[in-house]
């Protein structure tokens, strides 16, 4: 072959390779734009949500694709809009395990969720998950979308228990009508008035961290293997890395495969705060990826 086809045949695949991941995840903050996570309990609307924004701002909803952050895949639909204020990435992970791998991974680092919770169905095991996993991120700006509204007083007593037991200062868009424009553009109106600021986290110190952490399955790249207490892991926060073991309470291992909480202890003191991206080795081989935690 000749080099000037090899060249443009090695260009044409690199701008395939790109398309193909564009709506991916993204961590850059370029235009001001924020990243948003659409997050509910399957089948409770979060697809219909994400796709009326999308329409309302004159996008299409992508189908969901496979993207790929370091050695972990997952699947994730987007669609990027422009309101009067800033950029949006928004993304919907079909599935809870999708979700799980994407943030633990760093493949979308959220700026800010959008809670889908259908009032006929309430607050579910997986929604709690959910807003645990974000509270412990240290992400505050947060809209509660209720979907399916066919009884007022049910609408008020999931917003009651909402404010009560979750989150205080909610922001509430409730759906009468079925995911229209009107409310598509409400949600986003919440959204514009999140500021970066808001989502400042706290520093966790001292020789135990909580980590939100998935135990790489065989299809991306980790062992088949359990990871036990005893094990003596390399766990690397900010370029720093540190000798520790697993640590939780009432845990005695991690399967591959698995994404959860999870404490490690340290031989020294750390510094860093939630959101810290974190990469744990066994034997120099990566296991582990996740994200640092808020816990108490």
């Amino acid at each position: 072959m000749k080099k000037e086809s090899f060249i443009s045949l090695l260009l044409s695949c690199l701008l395939a390779t790109t398309m193909l991941f564009a709506g991916c995840g993204s961590k850059s903050k370029s235009s001001g734009g924020f990243n948003v996570i659409i997050l509910g309990q399957v089948g409770q609307g979060m697809s219909e949500v994400t796709s009326s924004i999308a329409s309302a701002y004159g996008e299409k909803l992508s189908n969901a694709k496979e993207c790929k952050s370091g050695s972990v895949t997952y699947n994730a639909q987007s669609v990027s809009i422009k309101s009067e204020s800033r950029n949006y990435n928004i993304y919907n992970l079909p599935e809870y395990r999708d979700v799980c791998k994407s943030i633990a991974s760093q493949g979308i680092v959220p700026d800010g969720a959008v809670l889908v919770i259908d009032v006929s169905s309430g607050i579910g095991p997986q929604t709690v998950e959910y807003i645990e996993m974000i509270k412990g991120l240290g992400i505050k700006n947060i809209a509660v979308y209720i979907s399916n509204c066919t009884d007022s007083q049910l609408v008020e007593l999931l917003m009651t228990d909402v404010k009560e037991y979750y989150f205080e200062k909610a922001e509430f868009i409730t759906d009468y009508d079925n995911y229209s424009e009107e409310n598509a553009k409400k949600v986003v109106s919440v959204m514009d008035k999140w500021t970066v600021e808001n989502n400042a986290t706290k520093s966790v110190s001292g020789t135990t961290v909580g980590v939100y952490a998935y135990d790489l399955s065989e299809e991306d790249g980790g062992k088949y293997t359990p990871i036990f207490p005893s094990d003596k892991l390399e766990i690397t926060i900010n370029n720093k890395t540190y000798k520790g073991s697993l640590a939780t309470p009432d845990v005695d291992m991690m399967m591959p495969g698995d994404t959860s909480l999870e404490i490690f202890e340290l031989e020294e003191n750390v510094s860093a705060k939630a959101g810290d991206k974190v990469t744990i080795k066994l034997g120099g081989e990566t296991v582990i990826v996740g994200v640092v935690m808020e816990y108490s």
